[in-house]
């Protein structure tokens, strides 16, 4: 019988505890996870694992550069990669105050284990 093959995730979070409950979450739902402490550290994984991934997950507010700006630079590097955008603030500010486009993926923090794996799930199986 063969597995299912793993699903590869990129985690860009500052916060450092947000950042490891959000990767043990995943690992837990079938998702290797490459962890960044923020944009910087993510584009510096991603050109050095080949964006070898299948969905990248962000918050959109950190120091340096937003999410949002990660996620320009990365499609312009790899069209089309999937983007999953995390923030504490609630979905109408985030959407309103124009910090990402509309239709993007979006999940509110704090958001439980469940929450969490079926919006990531459904960020990777959406055409």
């Amino acid at each position: 019988m063969s597995e299912e093959p793993s699903k590869k995730a990129l985690l860009v979070e500052d916060n450092e505890m947000v950042r490891k409950v959000t990767q043990r979450i995943l690992e837990r739902g079938g998702f290797v996870v490459v962890a960044a402490v923020d944009a910087t550290d993510a584009l510096l994984k991603c050109e050095h694992n080949g964006f070898d991934v299948d969905l990248v997950i962000t918050d959109i507010e950190m120091p340096g550069m937003s999410g949002t700006q990660l996620a320009e630079r990365i499609q312009l590097m790899r069209p089309g990669l999937r983007m999953l955008f995390i923030s504490g603030h609630p979905e109408e500010t985030v959407f309103r105050g124009g910090l990402i486009q509309p239709g993007a993926a979006f999940l509110e923090k704090p958001f439980t284990p469940n929450q969490l794996l079926a919006k990531a799930l459904e960020v990777l199986s959406a055409r």
